[in-house]
């Protein structure tokens, strides 16, 4: 069975046309019909029917592309694993928030890349769990060289270089009292019940500090850990939320954002290294490089 045509059925399946399939795979449609009939005549049952203009996968194409998917993801990390323990490259493991990973961590390395062409090493990217305690534990237990996330106190072992900022918003239900009044300050959200970030999140201790200064402590309905979940919580009407200024959030229909000028560039976002122990010469050039520029970046 050609691997090949297996990874064509996967695309196909996922887009339901031929056409789109063709160009995402940089085929012909003419070859793509044809090893995607192969793969039928091997398998013996139908994997797609027409759904209009469309295909939609048959209950046996259901099932296969389960089977598919699951072995050629077992199938590709033997090689990635094959190929990392015996490539004679040293690796840089890295693990970031998401957030960062769209742009910011990759522009990052690419400018060090520029900056020093001889380097040796190759960067592979991790999420972990998403959350910034994991990752600065992966620091500490050696998982990880280097880590892009929240800063978390009480690691005396552990160097925090601040290098991203991101503006902060207050997001609000659709018709809450905020919406009409000028000028909201921390203050003016106090009356209110709110979605708070776990107390695991990197968001938490920043929430904290911001809160630290008010004579009133908040009425939390929620904790969460995701930054959907919390924006999710705020739109069913659970409460307002402090949160990063993402994406994602212009696409809510049913909350509103505010913009507040104490939270322009209020989230920081550090490069964190194990600071008692010998580094490789790209990782120390790296953290240098990390360390000397003077201004934090936009992460957009």
């Amino acid at each position: 069975m050609n691997l090949q045509h297996l990874r064509y059925f996967l695309v196909l399946a996922d887009l339901e046309h031929y056409t789109d399939a063709a160009k995402r795979l940089h085929i012909t449609q003419p070859t793509l019909s044809h090893a995607i009939a192969t793969l039928e005549e091997e398998v013996q049952v139908p994997l797609f029917k027409k759904q209009g203009r469309n295909i939609i996968l048959t209950n046996q194409g259901r099932e296969f592309y389960a089977t598919v998917q699951s072995s050629l993801a077992v199938l590709d990390k033997g090689i990635e694993h094959l190929q990392k323990k015996h490539s004679n490259k040293p690796i840089i493991n890295l693990t970031l928030l998401r957030v960062l990973g769209r742009k910011a961590v990759p522009n990052l390395v690419r400018k060090f890349m520029e900056a020093f062409p001889e380097t040796n090493s190759r960067f592979d990217f991790h999420n972990d769990s998403g959350m910034s305690t994991d990752m600065v534990e992966g620091v500490l237990n050696d998982r990880y060289d280097l880590a892009f996330c929240s800063k978390i106190e009480n690691y005396p072992t552990i160097s925090f270089i601040p290098i991203f900022a991101q503006d902060m918003v207050l997001i609000v239900p659709k018709k809450h009292p905020l919406i009409d009044q000028e000028n909201v300050t921390i203050s003016d959200t106090l009356p209110y019940p709110q979605v708070w970030f776990s107390p695991r999140s990197g968001m938490r201790p920043l929430i904290e500090q911001i809160y630290s200064k008010e004579k009133e402590r908040p009425q939390i309905a929620f904790e969460v850990s995701e930054d959907e979940t919390v924006a999710g919580l705020v739109s069913q009407g659970f409460g307002l939320a402090l949160m990063p200024k993402l994406d994602f959030l212009n696409s809510l229909e049913d909350i509103e954002i505010i913009e507040l000028d104490d939270l322009k560039k209020a989230r920081i976002y550090y490069a964190v290294y194990r600071n008692n122990k010998p580094l490789s010469q790209d990782l120390s050039n790296f953290i240098d490089f990390i360390a000397a520029r003077t201004e934090l970046s936009d992460i957009i």
